[in-house]
């Protein structure tokens, strides 16, 4: 959800490439690939724009500090 300038992460699937990243319940998402992201759509755009397989890099904020992470775009299922 949008919160502070960027995005606030409320929930992270169990073995998805959010948490393999790192990602976690209550980090705030600023930038992707040094892209702000004022809006859900702004995240969805960014991941839209890469292949599975690719490196998208986030830069957030933990407990006051600033951090990147490298998410490896996934697959969703089909069922």
């Amino acid at each position: 959800r949008a919160a502070d300038g960027g995005l606030e992460i409320v929930r992270v699937s169990k073995n998805g490439p959010a948490e393999k990243a790192g990602l976690k319940k209550g980090d705030l998402l600023k930038r992707a690939d040094g892209e702000p992201l004022p809006t859900v759509a702004a995240l969805e755009e960014a991941v839209a724009g890469k292949a599975a397989g690719e490196i998208l890099t986030l830069t957030l904020v933990r407990e006051g500090e600033r951090t990147e992470l490298r998410l490896t775009i996934g697959r969703r299922p089909l069922f």
